[in-house]
């Protein structure tokens, strides 16, 4: 299972940046904005927003009790030169924002996280990174005669790896070759 898994990884990895980059590239255009509102005892709106190269989440609960039911919207609008929006009044550093506030008079208590997408796309390229050395490595053990999974010496093993088990790629297992005869030309 691990070794199918291995060659789906790194086609995902690199669709993951490559969605990254293209929902960058679109929050300088458009503001793509998603809300939970979720009304109980309290009321509750989850907000999530890409906008100005950052994903900005929020999270609003009215302390006073409310009448509703669960709903989610999807919202997208122009980014113009003075668009304010979800993360237009949060001070930020290298574009990570944090803001939280409680206010008395509406009973409202609202915190709003800023995460800039060049941190996304560093993480993924970070993961594609070390998926493609592991890579490297497992290949050059194989091609210098040593373990694919530890690294083990196998050149005086016949079918499995002594250290950790691992099958040897190309070698005839001894139960189907035990009692045969080699095939010899006279």
């Amino acid at each position: 299972m691990k070794r199918r898994f291995g060659n789906v990884r790194s086609p995902v990895l690199w669709l993951i940046l490559c969605l990254l980059v293209i929902a960058w590239i679109r929050s300088y255009m458009r503001a793509d904005t998603v809300t939970l509102n979720w009304a109980g005892v309290h009321g509750t709106h989850f907000v999530a927003s890409s906008e100005k190269g950052a994903l900005a989440c929020a999270y609003v609960r009215w302390l006073t009790p409310t009448i509703g039911d669960f709903s989610v919207s999807f919202d997208s609008k122009n980014v113009t030169a003075d668009w304010i929006g979800l993360t237009g009044s949060i001070p930020t550093v290298a574009g990570f924002g944090y803001y939280s506030r409680e206010s008395p008079p509406n009973k409202v208590r609202e915190s709003v996280l800023r995460m800039p997408y060049w941190c996304f796309m560093t993480l993924a390229v970070i993961a594609i990174l070390i998926d493609t050395v592991s890579r490297a490595r497992r290949r050059h053990r194989v091609a210098s005669g040593r373990c694919r999974n530890c690294g083990y010496d196998l050149r005086a093993s016949r079918d499995r790896c002594p250290e950790c088990g691992t099958p040897i790629p190309g070698s005839v297992p001894e139960s189907s070759s035990a009692g045969a005869e080699p095939d010899r030309l006279n």
